[in-house]
């Protein structure tokens, strides 16, 4: 990851601002709008998302702070079919991200003339989000045809939710882990 940064830095030095601009798009503007929407969901009880309490160490002008925080994990729904389309429109969300920083990059280094911009920086950077294309690409086909798991949670109260994963190459990913990674 450190390396991409240096690398989007690098290529924003020659005009070339897609690393940035798919990174501010997908690390920040995105999880705040996830967030938002299960929040949203959440206040109408049609979502629960179970407490994760993380402990932190803050330093407040030198002075060590302990701190405790509530992390964001992966959602239960009330209805399967409301999961299913929050995760289809959140991960097509992701796609066109990636497919518009594609081809802003592609836009960018077309009028180049220094070879070695294009060949170094602009042709990586083109194939990580190429492969981000299709593997996004990839898990919207596991969205839409009912492939990924489906887990059926029991609350203490005996009502029945729903949470999503990804499995591939036999580990389990949560859906809201794949959704929000670069």
């Amino acid at each position: 990851m450190v390396l991409l940064v240096l690398l989007a830095v690098g290529l924003a030095f020659f005009g070339i601002t897609a690393p940035i601009f798919y990174g501010l798009l997908a690390g920040l503007v995105m999880p705040v709008v996830v967030s938002m929407r299960l929040h949203q969901l959440a206040e109408k009880s049609l979502v629960v998302i179970p407490k994760q309490l993380t402990h932190w160490t803050v330093y407040v002008q030198g002075i060590p702070v302990q701190e405790t925080r509530n992390s964001l994990t992966n959602p239960c729904f009330a209805i399967g079919d409301q999961l299913q389309t929050f995760f289809w429109r959140a991960f097509f969300l992701k796609f066109v991200i990636q497919a518009g920083a594609l081809l802003m990059l592609l836009l960018q280094l077309w009028p180049f003339s220094d070879i070695w911009v294009v060949l170094g920086g602009g042709l990586l950077v083109g194939i990580w989000l190429w492969v981000k294309c299709v593997d996004t690409g990839k898990t919207l086909a596991s969205v839409k045809n009912q492939t990924w798991v489906v887990e059926e949670v029991r609350s203490a109260m005996d009502s029945l939710w729903y949470r999503a994963d990804f499995s591939r190459q036999g580990q389990r990913i949560a859906a809201l882990e794949k959704l929000l990674a670069l």
